[in-house]
């Protein structure tokens, strides 16, 4: 029944994404507001919630944080209407992000309080890893490190009962930084980080490998300092032979 006004949205979108390629984004931000606009005549409460929750999530990708707020703000409002637990945390999570994005710290540490919170009560752990490791950020952001530790240990805790392989990967390179950051567990990061070596490290880019390679460094210096009768260059390649 709504299927003409879904198309019309996307298609709005797909227009604006033509007018951001030929560097116009007074015309490509008209689009994609008429996408989320055009969204109203629908009036099947579930099918534009459906429409809205990843079109805030798509937009957040698209740096379009206002419009974002917009879209998760309204879906979850309608989550609540259709007692959509798990869709409710999903679009407080993206409110999160958004918030974030803008700089809205308080905000969105509300958000992913909220969302986590939401996701345990109901045994949504791949969705709780997320907001955990989000929170963690913030914190960590904050200089709240052992705070950032906690959540960021949770996180892997929550992934063991549901995997999700992005989540983790994220989650693996935010806790090698926390823990690099406060020097006292380089045991724990040198297992954080050979996990993540090896189940991710053929897609990590290069850039991100840069910017955890100081930590684990640094922490194998300690644990080989702390351990005198191994081998350093033997351990070294046993342990992390992409790295060495």
């Amino acid at each position: 029944m709504y299927d003409g006004i879904v198309a019309h949205s996307k298609a709005e979108v797909r227009e604006g994404m033509e007018a951001l390629g030929r560097g116009n984004p007074d015309a490509a931000s008209k689009h994609f507001w008429n996408a989320m606009d055009c969204l109203a005549d629908v009036q099947d409460d579930r099918r534009r919630r459906d429409e809205l929750g990843p079109l805030a999530i798509y937009y957040v990708a698209l740096e379009l944080y206002d419009l974002a707020l917009i879209g998760a703000h309204d879906a979850i409002v309608l989550d609540k209407k259709l007692g959509q637990p798990r869709q409710l945390a999903e679009d407080i999570v993206t409110l999160g992000n958004a918030n974030m994005r803008l700089g809205k710290m308080d905000e969105a540490t509300e958000n992913y309080t909220e969302a986590l919170q939401l996701c345990l009560d109901n045994g949504d752990y791949d969705n709780a890893a997320s907001a955990s490791t989000n929170l963690a950020s913030i914190l960590a952001n904050q200089d709240k490190m052992r705070e950032a530790t906690t959540l960021l240990r949770n996180s892997l805790d929550y992934l063991t009962k549901k995997p999700h392989p992005n989540t983790e990967k994220i989650t693996r390179m935010t806790l090698i930084q926390v823990l690099g950051l406060q020097k006292e567990n380089p045991e724990e990061l040198i297992d954080v980080a050979e996990k993540l070596l090896e189940r991710f490290g053929h897609e990590i880019p290069r850039g991100m490998i840069d910017t955890i390679r100081p930590y684990i460094d640094d922490a194998v210096e300690q644990y080989l300092k702390a351990n005198p009768s191994i081998h350093p260059l033997k351990w070294k390649l046993a342990h992390f032979p992409r790295l060495y």
